[in-house]
């Protein structure tokens, strides 16, 4: 009886072992056959799980690629400089501007304006470090002001464009080309007039008087009624020559002088605030190789002229008596009309022909 039951055991614990073993066999198969089936999916859950690899995976990271297109900083313009800029000529139609180079600018764009507030139009581009306005207008004043630029291209052919600070305003004062002049003074106009008309040009004047002295220039009415001073006023000159002085150095008051000289310039400026005044050298005098007071006289008056000039814009002092000069200090025999004093033809013409040198030299016109 018990082995009966053991052996029908037996038998079915053999069938089912072979069942199974066919069934593993048949999904085995479907596997090797069909590997992206369901089944294959199901033997990998049904496979026992196993222990996680402790092995590190590498880990791929972010890396910053270089943008081949952007401009060097080297290279950049530095946009918080502003060009420096300065009249390298104020004459009409030859109004040059002119500025210092900043880094890396490609160009500069040039403006102006009438007013120092007002607006400012580009009226120019210009690769160089100067500009010429040729329409600028005579005894008009303008102000200026330039910018730097950068234009070039990138790696990738686009186009690449920075700016930067404009200059601080310069202002210019238009001078005439052909400047309405008067030379004003004592005998020795005169003697401009009478020797040698040619050299005087078409746009000067004269105002002449023998004995003229800067007292009664100022206060003496020589011209019915009116003073040399106030005949020079109404001729709206922009430029003013004296040639005063020989009647009162002697006097030793050069201080006198100059404040005489100055209230001219006060007079003149405030009609014109742009006028020129040029002082002329007291011109040599006394009989050549003498020397004597008269040269450290006329030293004296001629320093005080010169430091007068200097103090004030627009005011000049102007050496071309001196083509009269001995060498001593004295007037040259071959100028001097036979006192010591007045000038020859000749020396007239050898003044007017050095004042029209330095006019052009120091002023740029005649």
């Amino acid at each position: 009886m018990q082995l009966s039951c053991l052996f029908n055991r037996f038998e079915k614990e053999r069938k089912a072992f072979i069942r199974k073993g066919f069934l593993i066999i048949c999904v085995m198969a479907m596997t090797c056959l069909f590997p992206d089936s369901v089944y294959a999916a199901d033997i990998a859950t049904s496979q026992p799980t196993t222990e996680a690899s402790t092995e590190t995976q590498p880990v791929t990271e972010a890396v910053a690629t270089e943008d081949t297109n952007a401009i060097p900083p080297e290279q950049l313009l530095d946009t918080t400089t502003a060009p420096s800029v300065s009249c390298g000529q104020d004459i009409q139609k030859k109004v040059k501007i002119k500025w210092k180079k900043v880094k890396n600018a490609t160009k500069y764009v040039v403006y102006r304006a009438t007013k120092s507030n007002g607006s400012y139009k580009k009226i120019a581009t210009v690769t160089g470090l100067s500009y010429i306005d040729k329409k600028a207008k005579a005894r008009k004043t303008y102000y200026y002001k330039v910018q730097a630029v950068q234009q070039i291209m990138r790696p990738d052919g686009s186009e690449f464009k920075n700016t930067g600070k404009k200059s601080k305003n310069l202002k210019v004062y238009v001078r005439p080309k052909k400047p309405k002049m008067v030379i004003c003074g004592e005998c020795y106009v005169e003697g401009i007039q009478y020797f040698t008309p040619e050299e005087v040009p078409s746009n000067m004047n004269l105002v002449s008087k023998v004995g003229l002295n800067t007292t009664n220039l100022l206060s003496y009415p020589y011209y019915e009624g009116y003073t040399a001073m106030d005949k020079v006023v109404a001729m709206k000159p922009d430029r003013v020559y004296f040639l005063v002085g020989a009647n009162e150095f002697m006097n030793n008051t050069p201080d006198y002088t100059v404040k005489n000289f100055n209230k001219m310039r006060k007079i003149l400026q405030k009609k014109n605030k742009n006028v020129e005044i040029v002082i002329m050298k007291i011109s040599p005098q006394g009989r050549s190789g003498k020397g004597g007071v008269k040269v450290a006289a006329r030293a004296k008056y001629n320093n005080a002229y010169k430091n007068f000039a200097k103090k004030y814009t627009n005011v000049y002092f102007c050496n071309a008596t001196d083509v009269l000069d001995d060498g001593y200090g004295t007037l040259n025999p071959l100028y001097d009309g036979g006192d010591g004093c007045h000038w020859t033809s000749r020396g007239t013409k050898q003044v007017m022909i050095a004042l029209r040198k330095w006019s052009k030299k120091k002023l740029g016109t005649w």
